[in-house]
Protein backbone atom coordinates (compact mmCIF):
# COMPACT_ATOMS: atom_id res chain seq x y z
CA UNK A 1 0.00 0.00 0.00
CA UNK A 2 1.12 3.38 -0.79
CA UNK A 3 0.96 6.00 1.83
CA UNK A 4 0.67 9.60 0.68
CA UNK A 5 1.02 12.34 3.19
CA UNK A 6 -0.15 15.75 2.16
CA UNK A 7 1.16 17.50 5.27
CA UNK A 8 4.51 19.36 5.10
CA UNK A 9 7.59 17.72 6.69
CA UNK A 10 7.97 20.24 9.53
CA UNK A 11 4.45 19.56 10.69
CA UNK A 12 5.01 15.85 10.62
CA UNK A 13 8.17 16.20 12.81
CA UNK A 14 6.33 18.25 15.42
CA UNK A 15 3.64 15.71 15.64
CA UNK A 16 6.14 12.90 15.98
CA UNK A 17 7.81 14.41 19.12
CA UNK A 18 5.16 16.16 21.27
CA UNK A 19 7.24 15.67 24.48
CA UNK A 20 9.91 18.12 23.20
CA UNK A 21 7.24 20.75 22.71
CA UNK A 22 5.82 20.14 26.19
CA UNK A 23 9.31 20.31 27.70
CA UNK A 24 10.03 23.63 25.92
CA UNK A 25 6.72 25.04 27.13
CA UNK A 26 7.45 23.87 30.66
CA UNK A 27 10.93 25.49 30.56
CA UNK A 28 9.43 28.73 29.22
CA UNK A 29 6.84 28.88 32.02
CA UNK A 30 9.48 28.00 34.65
CA UNK A 31 11.72 30.86 33.43
CA UNK A 32 8.70 33.17 33.33
CA UNK A 33 7.77 32.25 36.93
CA UNK A 34 11.36 32.68 38.15
CA UNK A 35 11.73 36.08 36.43
CA UNK A 36 8.31 37.17 37.67
CA UNK A 37 9.13 36.21 41.26
CA UNK A 38 12.51 37.98 41.00
CA UNK A 39 10.74 41.09 39.69
CA UNK A 40 8.21 40.86 42.52
CA UNK A 41 10.97 40.48 45.16
CA UNK A 42 12.98 43.37 43.67
CA UNK A 43 9.87 45.58 43.71
CA UNK A 44 9.23 44.73 47.35
CA UNK A 45 12.88 45.43 48.18
CA UNK A 46 12.72 48.74 46.27
CA UNK A 47 9.62 49.80 48.23
CA UNK A 48 11.34 48.85 51.49
CA UNK A 49 14.45 50.83 50.54
CA UNK A 50 12.34 53.83 49.54
CA UNK A 51 10.58 53.78 52.91
CA UNK A 52 13.96 53.43 54.66
CA UNK A 53 15.29 56.41 52.69
CA UNK A 54 12.24 58.47 53.61
CA UNK A 55 12.67 57.51 57.27
CA UNK A 56 16.38 58.34 57.13
CA UNK A 57 15.54 61.69 55.48
CA UNK A 58 13.14 62.51 58.34
CA UNK A 59 15.77 61.56 60.92
CA UNK A 60 18.39 63.61 59.08
CA UNK A 61 16.09 66.63 59.07
CA UNK A 62 15.45 66.15 62.79
CA UNK A 63 19.18 65.84 63.52
CA UNK A 64 19.96 68.77 61.24
CA UNK A 65 17.66 70.96 63.32
CA UNK A 66 19.41 69.75 66.47
CA UNK A 67 22.84 70.36 64.93
CA UNK A 68 21.80 73.86 63.85
CA UNK A 69 20.61 74.54 67.38
CA UNK A 70 23.91 73.24 68.78
CA UNK A 71 25.88 75.42 66.36
CA UNK A 72 23.89 78.48 67.41
CA UNK A 73 24.52 77.59 71.07
CA UNK A 74 28.24 77.20 70.35
CA UNK A 75 28.30 80.58 68.61
CA UNK A 76 26.49 82.13 71.57
CA UNK A 77 28.94 80.47 73.97
CA UNK A 78 31.87 81.79 71.95
CA UNK A 79 30.37 85.29 72.01
CA UNK A 80 29.80 85.04 75.76
CA UNK A 81 33.36 83.79 76.30
CA UNK A 82 34.66 86.75 74.30
CA UNK A 83 32.61 89.12 76.45
CA UNK A 84 33.81 87.35 79.60
CA UNK A 85 37.44 87.66 78.49
CA UNK A 86 36.91 91.33 77.70
CA UNK A 87 35.40 91.92 81.14
CA UNK A 88 38.29 90.04 82.78
CA UNK A 89 40.76 92.13 80.82
CA UNK A 90 38.95 95.34 81.77
CA UNK A 91 38.88 94.28 85.41
CA UNK A 92 42.60 93.56 85.26
CA UNK A 93 43.59 96.86 83.62
CA UNK A 94 40.85 99.16 84.89
CA UNK A 95 43.14 100.78 87.45
CA UNK A 96 46.23 100.76 85.24
CA UNK A 97 45.68 104.17 83.66
CA UNK A 98 44.78 106.04 86.85
CA UNK A 99 47.84 104.61 88.62
CA UNK A 100 49.97 105.38 85.56
CA UNK A 101 48.76 109.00 85.48
CA UNK A 102 49.43 109.42 89.22
CA UNK A 103 52.98 108.10 88.83
CA UNK A 104 53.63 110.13 85.67
CA UNK A 105 52.29 113.43 86.99
CA UNK A 106 54.16 112.83 90.25
CA UNK A 107 57.43 112.94 88.29
CA UNK A 108 56.64 116.24 86.52
CA UNK A 109 58.24 119.45 87.76
CA UNK A 110 55.93 122.34 88.60
CA UNK A 111 57.26 124.55 85.81
CA UNK A 112 56.06 122.37 82.92
CA UNK A 113 52.73 121.16 81.54
CA UNK A 114 51.59 118.55 79.00
CA UNK A 115 50.28 119.54 75.60
CA UNK A 116 49.60 115.97 74.36
CA UNK A 117 49.93 112.40 75.61
CA UNK A 118 49.70 109.13 73.67
CA UNK A 119 49.74 105.66 75.23
CA UNK A 120 49.74 102.04 74.19
CA UNK A 121 49.21 99.19 76.66
CA UNK A 122 50.77 95.77 76.15
CA UNK A 123 49.66 92.31 77.31
CA UNK A 124 52.23 92.22 80.10
CA UNK A 125 50.79 95.42 81.61
CA UNK A 126 53.55 97.72 80.34
CA UNK A 127 52.50 101.06 78.89
CA UNK A 128 54.48 102.74 76.15
CA UNK A 129 53.85 106.48 76.18
CA UNK A 130 54.97 109.59 74.39
CA UNK A 131 54.12 113.16 75.15
CA UNK A 132 54.67 116.74 74.09
CA UNK A 133 55.18 119.28 76.83
CA UNK A 134 56.01 122.94 77.42
CA UNK A 135 58.64 123.92 79.99
CA UNK A 136 59.49 127.38 81.30
CA UNK A 137 63.24 126.72 81.30
CA UNK A 138 65.77 124.19 80.01
CA UNK A 139 66.61 123.05 83.55
CA UNK A 140 63.07 121.77 83.98
CA UNK A 141 63.60 119.41 81.02
CA UNK A 142 66.94 118.27 82.46
CA UNK A 143 65.32 117.61 85.85
CA UNK A 144 62.55 115.58 84.19
CA UNK A 145 65.06 113.42 82.29
CA UNK A 146 67.06 112.88 85.50
CA UNK A 147 63.92 111.92 87.44
CA UNK A 148 62.77 109.52 84.68
CA UNK A 149 66.20 107.83 84.51
CA UNK A 150 66.19 107.31 88.28
CA UNK A 151 62.63 106.01 88.41
CA UNK A 152 61.78 102.38 89.18
CA UNK A 153 58.62 102.40 87.07
CA UNK A 154 59.63 104.49 84.04
CA UNK A 155 62.11 102.76 81.74
CA UNK A 156 64.04 103.81 78.61
CA UNK A 157 63.25 107.53 78.51
CA UNK A 158 64.14 109.14 75.18
CA UNK A 159 64.13 112.89 74.81
CA UNK A 160 63.03 114.19 71.43
CA UNK A 161 63.52 117.56 69.79
CA UNK A 162 63.50 120.74 71.90
CA UNK A 163 62.24 123.98 70.38
CA UNK A 164 62.54 127.43 71.92
CA UNK A 165 59.64 129.89 71.58
CA UNK A 166 59.16 133.48 72.59
CA UNK A 167 61.54 136.27 73.47
CA UNK A 168 63.36 137.22 76.67
CA UNK A 169 61.76 137.29 79.62
CA UNK A 170 59.00 134.80 78.56
CA UNK A 171 60.87 132.05 76.73
CA UNK A 172 59.23 128.60 76.68
CA UNK A 173 60.61 125.30 75.47
CA UNK A 174 58.51 122.75 73.59
CA UNK A 175 59.83 119.18 73.67
CA UNK A 176 58.77 115.56 73.12
CA UNK A 177 59.66 112.49 75.10
CA UNK A 178 58.85 108.79 75.00
CA UNK A 179 59.34 106.05 77.56
CA UNK A 180 57.86 102.83 78.94
CA UNK A 181 55.94 102.52 82.20
CA UNK A 182 55.98 99.17 83.99
CA UNK A 183 54.72 98.78 87.55
CA UNK A 184 56.46 95.88 89.30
Amino acid sequence: MIKINLLPQSRIKKAEHPEIMALAQLAFFAILIILGSMYFLKTIKLKTLESDVALAQKERDKYKAIIDELNSIKALMKELETKRDLIKNLMKVRTTYPIFMEDLVGHFPRSMWLSSLGTQIFDDGAISFNFSAIALDIYTIADLVKVFEGSDVIKNPELGAIAQFGAEPSITYNFTMKATYKKN
